[in-house]
């Protein structure tokens, strides 16, 4: 066996797409592309430019192209990149426009042109972890939004990092793979973190291990709306993701969208 101290999402590339199979993808697209049309963006979807920050592998820029939309997907990790690379391949004939791919942090991204819809889904958000550093990426994103743009992204709760409804800790054994994590809640702080333990057997039948620490901070409503304000935002709303209601005391993930002011 290998060890590896690991980058995130360094071995966890290697296994993102079946460690996360449960998730449904399908309704994250129904959910954005429902958000676009109810703003007016969405028709002719093809002149729809979307960008998707924090993309991963690529699962939902493919769902989205698929529909019609123009993707662009940024990601920090040339590991789960290389993986939504692999998916146009399967992609091909069925979009007019094959999502293309960059890799950056989304705190220092700069694609060179506008969109008309900024995204960022499955709590990347949370992976920033001062509010300072969260005003900043709200600037970056109007920086690449037109004018009366739409930004959408999802923010795990406070409540679901304080108390991890499920269980602090986690494993998934597979014939080939195996995952294990842990996580604890640091309450001065606000972040949770996540130790990953990450199995993935080789050509040697062993396995490399990559040992993976990922961090969440925890944001309250009111520090969101305010940063998104404070980088020219309005028209903020923000929902239970699980229900499309009012965010109440034990919702698990938040959903909210914005618009950029015309200027």
């Amino acid at each position: 066996m290998i060890d590896h101290e690991a980058e995130i999402y360094t071995g966890l590339a290697r296994v993102y797409d079946r460690f996360t199979r449960d998730i449904d993808y399908e309704k994250t697209a129904h959910r954005i592309d429902t958000a676009i049309t109810q703003a007016g963006l969405g028709r002719p979807r093809h002149s729809t430019r979307i960008l998707d920050l924090a993309c991963g592998t690529g699962t939902l820029a493919g769902l989205l192209a698929k529909r019609g939309y123009a993707v662009t997907g940024v990601d920090s990790s040339l590991d789960m990149l290389a993986a939504a690379r692999e998916k146009n391949d399967c992609l091909k004939g069925l979009c007019e426009f094959l999502p293309e791919y960059f890799c950056s942090d989304m705190r220092s991204v700069s694609v060179g042109q506008n969109f008309d819809v900024v995204i960022c889904t499955l709590d990347s958000f949370n992976y920033i972890l001062s509010l300072d550093e969260l005003t900043l990426v709200f600037g970056r994103v109007r920086q690449h939004l037109a004018p009366g743009g739409l930004f959408l992204f999802d923010i795990n709760t406070r409540y679901k990092l304080a108390h991890m409804p499920g269980g602090a800790s986690f494993c998934e054994v597979l014939e080939d793979m195996a995952v294990f994590w842990a996580a604890e809640f640091d309450p001065v702080t606000e972040i949770c973190s996540f130790d990953f333990s990450i199995f993935v057997k080789n050509e040697r039948n062993t396995f490399d291990r990559y040992d993976e620490l990922h961090e969440e901070k925890a944001y309250r409503t009111r520090d969101i709306v305010a940063a998104l304000k404070k980088t020219g935002f309005s028209g903020i709303e923000w929902t239970d993701w699980d229900t499309g209601g009012e965010l109440h005391a034990k919702s698990l993930r938040a959903f909210f969208q914005a618009l950029l002011k015309n200027i």
